[in-house]
């Protein structure tokens, strides 16, 4: 009996060694959906993780300044193929997880969001910042051959401001992403279709820091997997292609 409890301690021991702390920075579209992901993740590996969000933008500018995040996922392709190019020991873990898609929300004051969104019936739009969040861009993309780019706008940091901003009935209607209506089965948004924006092509990378991290690259791994990618679908994102 004793042996055995040998035994057990001995494999508790080496469990508790090689659990690591990862810290991920996610892009504010992503955090629920990456905070379910990491809670996945952390009951099967018995790594710990810790979840930082805000706009792309913004945690770029952070890891480049040294923040300890050890994996990027951006709303966007371009910061972390920039991150790449300045650390090229990171390319090999650039993956595109997931391709967003942005949705006109009115939750409360109209049937037809895209039809008052035209009449310029109500105002101000909620947008979040095009020149730090991937959903903004895309949202003024779409507003550019809409041909209502001059509307009154309400810019948010990043996408879950600006859907705070419609939520709270500070702007009555306003471009979030698809997986914040699609938790909430709300009906009264409209799909922007695929052509009117660029590809919102949601890439990963580990950091620098990350690369000394084993549990990042499990992380990565475990991103790619067919039951997270369900998961992620299953969440308002297209596939990846890749």
């Amino acid at each position: 009996m004793l042996r055995t409890f040998i035994c057990c301690w001995a494999l508790f021991i080496s469990a508790e060694a090689s659990a690591e702390s990862l810290h991920i920075a996610v892009a504010s579209n992503f955090a629920d959906s990456a905070r379910k992901i990491a809670e996945r993740f952390r009951t099967t590996s018995g790594h710990e993780i810790n979840v930082s969000s805000a706009s792309s933008g913004k945690l770029y500018a952070q890891i480049r300044h040294g923040a300890p995040f050890d994996i990027f996922l951006s709303a966007d392709a371009d910061k972390p193929e920039l991150l790449a190019q300045e650390y090229p020991e990171t390319q090999f873990s650039l993956y595109t997880y997931a391709l967003g898609r942005v949705v006109l929300w009115c939750p409360e004051r109209c049937k037809a969001p895209l039809t008052d969104l035209q009449s310029g019936r109500l105002k101000p739009l909620a947008i979040a910042n095009p020149r730090v969040a991937p959903y903004g861009k895309a949202s003024m993309e779409v507003l550019n051959h809409l041909g209502v780019s001059s509307v009154t706008q309400v810019q948010g940091e990043n996408i879950s401001q600006a859907y705070r901003f419609i939520a709270s009935g500070s702007a009555p209607i306003g471009f979030i992403a698809r997986a914040q209506v699609r938790k909430m089965n709300d009906q009264t948004h409209w799909l922007a279709p695929r052509e009117l924006h660029a590809p919102i092509r949601q890439r990963g990378v580990i950091t620098p820091k990350g690369l000394k991290n084993p549990a990042a690259l499990q992380f990565m791994n475990f991103l790619k997997s067919d039951d997270i990618q369900k998961f992620i679908q299953q969440q308002g994102y297209d596939a990846a292609d890749e």
